[in-house]
Parts: C-alpha cells; structure tokens; sequence
C-alpha cells in the first residue's frame, strides 16, 4: 500500500513507514543497507526499477530524492511504499521544491537506517566530485555512470581526477563479464603478448575502461577502435606468433578465436540496468582495481608505445648548421669592416616640384637670354 504525504517533512515521512510497518507486522531490522537515489523526474522511474530489482538481493530502504528547484516556496512531497508492488523492503520518493531542492542532505540524514552502510546513486547528472556532494559524504559507496553524461569521455576523463575510495562507475560493471571471459582466456598456454586493441562504438566509455584495464595488467600498450556497436564488439590481443581474439557483434554470443588453435563461442550478453545495479550493491568496500584502472587510463593510452618511440635518437633537421667535419677545407668568409666599405653616394635633395623629365624649349630659351 502507497502513502502519499504532501506538505511534510521528515520527520512525518519517519512515522509513517513506522505506521505501515506495524501494520503489515514487519519490521525493518532485515534491512542491510540504505540506497540512496538522486535523480531527475525522466530517470526516477526506470531508477527505482531497477533498485527495487536490486532489493530482493540485498534488503534494503530506498530513497529516492528528486530535486525540483524553482522561486517558489520550499515545499517537499513523498510518496511511501513498504512491503508492497515496489518489492519487499522500503521505498520513499521525495521530491523536494523550491530551495529546498538545495537542502538534500537534511532531508534525506533522518531517514536513514541507523548503524547500516549508505549507497548512492546518480543515474543521470553526477556531481563532478561525488566524494564532495553533500548527500555523497554520507556514503560508503558512490556509483555513477559516464554513458549517461552528454560528453561520456569527457566524464570519464573527469573521474580520474575526482576518484576517492568508494567511487565506482557502471560504465566498469559493463566491463566485468568482458573481463572474466579474457582472463580465463589468457590463463592458457599463450605467446607474449605485445599489443591490445578493444572495439566498441563512438564514445563508449566500457571500452576506454576496457582497454585501460588491459594495458594496466598486460603491462602492454592498448588502443580503443570505434565499431558499430552496440556496445564493446571485440578484443584483440596480439602475440608475436598470433592473435587471441574475443568478438561480440550481435550483444548475446560471443567468440574466442586463436590463430593457432580452435575457437569456441561463450555467452556474453548486455545486461540491464538493474542486474548491473545488483552487482555494486554486492561489495561495499573500495574497488582497488577501479582506482588502478583511472590511474592507468590518466597516463594515457597506448603509452608505452609513445614512450618506446620517444627513446629513438631524434632525426636531425634540413635546417641545423652543419658540422665541423662537414666544413672542413672551407675559407671563411670575411667581413668588411665599416672602414673598408664604399662610402654611399650624397645625392642632393631635389624639388618635389622638379620634374625628372629633360629642359623643355622655353628653359633653354631662358639660358641663353641670361648670357
């Protein structure tokens, strides 16, 4: 059953899971965590969807805050739902108006479960430095999502620089089956590896992760290939004697290929939103290979390869003097000095009004006659 509390505040929405809580006969000590959700009105449905999927895993109370800014007077809606369509745990929604949309942290600290972790999620607009929200300093984890920003590698670069212990980002959680499959892969017999390649679509920030991963554990230099999609279509591990290849380009089935040797086709499908929700919530402490991942992908891709190109002897260029050795047997030039130069010639001003051109009759004319 839904509660629907218009006008209220906290401590109103406090008491009214309280009521239905004891009305159903349940309790809330089998709750494991607080899922904090700060969206917009076009993601808090599929949002809480996916939460609520993500709930009968891991019992917890959802929170979802919906900031609605504006010059009207502060004012804050919430809709209550425990134990019902919204799953078995928890669920609020809180849409804040007018400046209190800037006050979250004080509406959403009452309501969580005491002596229990904090999660937040923002699946839509994350802050730049989520550590540094006012909600996300409340949390033990913090899960974003670079494929939703409107420059996702662009967000990406930014998460870098902002990573504290207990971020993470889905666009990581795409990469885990992708991962899993390659590392069993190169747990068979296999050459060097010298170079990696990962295929995905325009600005997919899965396959820059991917290819980060890669190079960071390889210890080998790795590039990112555009491809049509959906999503990461392939990798591509090179070896002095052969390739190891791992391709997917219909999102479900995917094949490992060997140049010496047989392939075989494994399951790899694209999972939904609520499954990758479901794997974050599994682990609430720092994602070390995460951290080690941003590190790698701030130094660049590929640059080993550029480091290795940058230790050749530099090509010298067309226009550096020449050496002695070159100049050997040649007379140097003299210079004159200003004493020997030739003095210039004085030329007298002349009339502006004179004309270059020779004595005309009447001038000649005039000569003669002042003899």
């Amino acid at each position: 059953m839904s509660m629907l509390l218009e006008g209220t505040n906290a401590s109103a929405v406090n008491a009214a899971i309280s009521v239905e809580r004891h009305r159903l006969g349940a309790t809330s000590t089998g709750m494991v965590l607080t899922f904090v959700i700060v969206t917009d009105e076009l993601s808090q449905s599929e949002a809480t969807r996916a939460a609520t999927f993500a709930a009968n895993q891991h019992p917890c109370r959802i929170i979802v805050v919906i900031p609605r800014p504006g010059r009207g007077k502060p004012q804050l809606d919430a809709e209550v739902w425990v134990g019902d369509r919204e799953g078995p745990g928890e669920t609020v929604k809180l849409r804040l108006k007018g400046p209190l949309a800037r006050q979250q942290a004080s509406v959403v600290l009452p309501l969580l479960l005491p002596d229990t972790p904090v999660v937040v999620w923002w699946p839509a607009d994350a802050p730049a430095v989520p550590a540094d929200d006012q909600v996300g300093r409340m949390a033990n984890r913090r899960i974003t999502d670079a494929s939703t920003a409107r420059r996702p590698l662009a967000d990406l670069t930014g998460r870098t620089t902002s990573y504290h212990p207990g971020d993470t980002d889905l666009a990581w959680t795409r990469t885990t089956p992708w991962r899993s499959v390659l590392a069993t892969a190169l747990d068979e017999p296999h050459e060097q590896i010298i170079a990696a390649t990962v295929s995905g679509e325009r600005n997919n920030p899965s396959a820059t992760l991917l290819a980060a991963w890669l190079q960071a554990r390889l210890k080998v230099p790795a590039v990112v290939k555009n491809s049509r999609g959906p999503g990461i279509t392939g990798v591509v591990l090179k070896t002095k004697n052969g390739d190891i290849g791992l391709s997917r380009h219909d999102g479900r089935l995917a094949e490992l290929t060997r140049t010496h040797g047989l392939s075989r086709k494994a399951p790899l499908p694209r999972r939904e939103l609520r499954e990758l929700v479901s794997e974050e919530l599994r682990r609430l402490d720092a994602d070390e290979i995460y951290a080690e991942t941003l590190a790698e992908l701030a130094k660049g891709l590929g640059e080993p390869a550029r480091k290795s190109r940058s230790a050749k002897a530099p090509v010298r260029s067309s226009k550096v003097a020449a050496t002695p050795a070159s100049t050997a047997g040649a007379k140097p030039i003299a210079k004159r000095s200003p004493a020997t130069r030739p003095a210039r010639r004085k030329v007298a001003a002349k009339d502006p009004s004179a004309s270059p051109a020779q004595p005309t009759t009447a001038t000649k004319a005039k000569r003669k006659a002042s003899k």
